[in-house]
């Protein structure tokens, strides 16, 4: 009996090259342009630490989105477990990243602007938020699509 590939396998493991590989292309621009987001931000403490952070830990996410990729389009379990506990950091990372940008933003808000100026404080909180929930969709269709028996069984 011969056995059939999962298309969301291979499906996932394109995505996860080409995401990666924008990623990784995209990286060199966030190490040029720190110091001026950071000062643009008026980012200080832990918000300024947190970004300079994910500038350095972004590539290394994008050469492992690279790889787990390739293991995917190999239909190499090493490929899609890998794929799933990227998945997962990236769930996690992006609920952390949304509570540390909101609560840095709103606090420096709060702290800097005028009283009247309040709707870029509260902006600043939902894009936060919006961004954080929006960098979660494609790790989650990972754990949905990932975990599935036929992906299950195409990977050995």
């Amino acid at each position: 009996m011969a056995s059939t590939k999962s298309t969301a396998v291979k499906v996932f493991g394109i995505l996860s090259i080409v995401f990666g590989a924008i990623s990784l292309v995209t990286a060199p621009l966030s190490f040029v342009g720190l110091e001026t987001t950071l000062q643009l931000l008026g980012a200080t403490g832990l918000y300024a630490s947190w970004l300079q952070f994910t500038v350095f830990l972004s590539p290394v996410l994008a050469i492992l989105s690279i790889v787990f990729g390739i293991g995917l389009l190999r239909y190499a379990e090493w490929g899609r477990k890998g794929s799933i506990y990227l998945a997962i950091f990236s769930i996690v990372f992006n609920i952390l990243n949304g509570v540390i940008s909101a609560v840095s933003l709103s606090g420096q808000f709060a702290s800097t602007s005028p009283s009247g100026e309040v709707g870029a404080a509260i902006g600043a909180v939902v894009g936060a938020i919006i961004g954080s929930v929006v960098g979660m969709i494609y790790p989650i269709l990972v754990l949905i699509f990932l975990t599935r028996p036929a992906a299950k069984a195409s990977c050995r």
